[in-house]
């Protein structure tokens, strides 16, 4: 990605581009011996002119460069970022792997993605072998795809996906390859926000062929997120029944009027969740308190996903060893950037 070092103009630096352009043309050029591409004073650009209703007649007209003296100081006022270095992972900590991974996606999140290892070269270096540095437990959700969400490339993520992001038998299976065969350092359950099977096990609907199967796996997540709904509605509540009865001691003088405060100022009333995995009724009046319980339920599934995850024999045993670590992250829909939620 090329960065201006100073707020020139678009024009000015549509032209340091061209002149850079032309500089490593020609001095490639001049490595590989004469060749017949025309030299950059000859240079032309066409200029399309409508000539019928049906077709163009094409001119050509000369292509003015910037002067050699625009040229020399636009190699000074530009810096390219360097490429992504191939790295071998299999030496690395987990806390190496994160950090790299967590860069990525700061680089995505910013619209600076560098999308490395994506190109032929890529695919023909690991055609026969892979060592990839994580795996990913990641939701099968179309808007949260790894590789593209931590700016990673080919052979960099051992990806499994499902909706829902669950730690099923088979799910863990795959993990326990990859940290056996494939040696990954880290492996991470990614959730996401708005996720579309917590929605469907707060809806408490019943639902046709296979999906009530995973709708089940989420009923803990469910009354983890109710108690700490409830637990921060106690909070807000007893807040404002201090914040009453703190300011019933005084009159308070607003403008023109004055507001007083009696006592024995009754608490906001606290509605209980319904036992199930429904949404109580103070969730579907208040949208808000909803949308909390939603990401409640998103990150409460990731935390008991990796809980799961640790279960395994043989990721405890890389765990004991301090082979692996196990962490559970949460992906931002609106934003890009990833959470996370249960650390190292």
């Amino acid at each position: 990605m090329v960065k201006p070092a100073s707020q020139s103009g678009d024009a000015s630096i549509k032209q340091a581009l061209a002149a850079v352009r032309t500089i490593i043309e020609d001095s490639s050029e001049v490595e590989r011996g004469p060749s017949t591409r025309p030299s950059a004073s000859t240079l032309t650009a066409p200029a399309f002119s409508p000539a019928t209703t049906s077709s163009y007649a094409v001119s050509l007209q000369p292509l003015h460069l910037p002067s050699p003296s625009f040229q020399a100081q636009a190699n000074h006022t530009l810096q390219v970022d360097p490429p992504i270095a191939s790295v071998d992972f299999t030496t690395a900590t987990p806390e190496i792997v994160l950090a790299r991974l967590m860069e990525g996606n700061a680089r995505f999140a910013c619209g600076n993605s560098r999308h490395p290892h994506s190109d032929i070269s890529r695919i023909k270096a690991i055609s026969t072998h892979q060592k990839p540095m994580a795996a990913i437990l990641g939701c099968a959700d179309s808007r949260a795809p790894a590789e593209f969400v931590l700016d990673q490339g080919f052979g960099d993520l051992f990806v499994c996906r499902m909706a829902g992001n669950f730690a099923t038998p088979e799910q863990v299976a795959s993990l326990e390859y990859a940290v056996l065969a494939l040696h990954v350092k880290l492996i991470m359950v990614m959730g996401h926000t708005r996720c579309g099977a917590v929605q469907a096990a707060l809806s408490g609907k019943g639902y046709p062929g296979y999906i009530d199967t995973l709708v089940d796996q989420l009923d803990l997540a469910v009354e983890r997120a109710q108690h700490l709904s409830r637990e921060r509605r106690n909070l807000q509540a007893s807040a404002s029944f201090r914040l009453s009865h703190s300011l019933s001691q005084s009159h308070i003088s607003l403008h023109h009027s004055e507001v007083y405060f009696g006592e024995g100022v009754a608490s906001a009333p606290i509605h209980d969740h319904h036992q199930g995995s429904d949404m109580c009724s103070a969730c579907m009046d208040n949208p808000g308190e909803a949308a909390l319980l939603l990401e409640d339920v998103v990150r409460e599934n990731v935390r008991h996903q990796v809980e799961r995850v640790k279960r395994s024999t043989v990721i405890k045993e890389a765990l004991r060893r301090g082979d692996v670590a196990v962490v559970g992250t949460v992906y931002c829909l609106d934003t890009g950037c990833l959470d996370i939620v249960q650390g190292i």
